[in-house]
């Protein structure tokens, strides 16, 4: 059995890599892997997958939760301005006063007809889910497109208007490792004024590795104690 001396150590040094990573910060944001746009349309197309970090009500009055997640308003966060009637009338089955309608009706917006970024916290070498939500049914924005992105020329072309369906807008998931304590996501409006995004939501996306370390550190703490 080892001693516990060179048990201490030995938890140490894991604890000392373990930290070093977090706090290591490169100079770029991660790759975003975006998968297909998606219509807005059902409650089910908020993720629940892994472990929230942050939802956000973008331009919202109010804290919607919505299958489960709790969209926290940011007034006019992220992009400066806010404004709402996003959707009119019932929209696939929903209207004023249910939730996922409420935290739609809401947009934030701002920074010009140029690429405007906010960065996200986040923590080194782990995984997370990103999904970004626009919607824009006002009359003469059918065919309004925002472009989300990550810095990396990576970029996602999402179709908010009538055009888009019988749908509340539509939305997107993207995955990113992190590579430093932030992620940059860029926001472009394609022909017209402003970048807009209605709501957001980081998730942590736990991993084999993540787990088996964890767990392996675990077991260390639990033989100190026993020696």
């Amino acid at each position: 059995m080892q001693s516990g001396q060179s048990l201490t150590a030995t938890v140490t040094a894991v604890l000392c890599l373990a930290i070093a990573s977090m706090f290591t910060t490169p100079v770029d944001a991660a790759v975003i892997t975006w998968g297909a746009v998606d219509g807005t349309d059902a409650i089910s197309d908020i993720s629940t997958s892994g472990i929230l970090v942050t939802a956000v009500n973008a331009g919202g009055a109010s804290n919607q939760t919505v299958n489960g997640v709790t969209f926290v308003t940011s007034n006019t966060a992220p992009l400066g301005m806010a404004a709402s009637g996003m959707l009119i009338g019932t929209v696939a089955g929903f209207s004023a006063g249910d939730p996922i309608f409420n935290m739609l009706n809401s947009v934030s917006f701002g920074g010009g007809t140029g690429t405007t970024s906010i960065n996200l916290a986040v923590t080194n070498g782990l995984m997370y889910q990103i999904q970004l939500f626009y919607a824009d049914r006002r009359n003469g924005n059918e065919s309004r497109v925002m472009r989300y992105g990550d810095g990396n020329g990576n970029n996602v072309d999402v179709l908010g208007g009538t055009n888009a369906g019988n749908v509340m807008g539509r939305n997107v998931l993207g995955t990113f490792t992190a590579i430093g304590s932030t992620q940059t996501i860029t926001m472009a409006p394609q022909g017209f004024g402003n970048s807009h995004i209605n709501a957001y939501q980081l998730r942590l996306i736990p991993t084999p590795t993540a787990l088996l370390a964890g767990l392996t550190l675990m077991g260390l703490l639990a033989m100190r104690k026993r020696d």
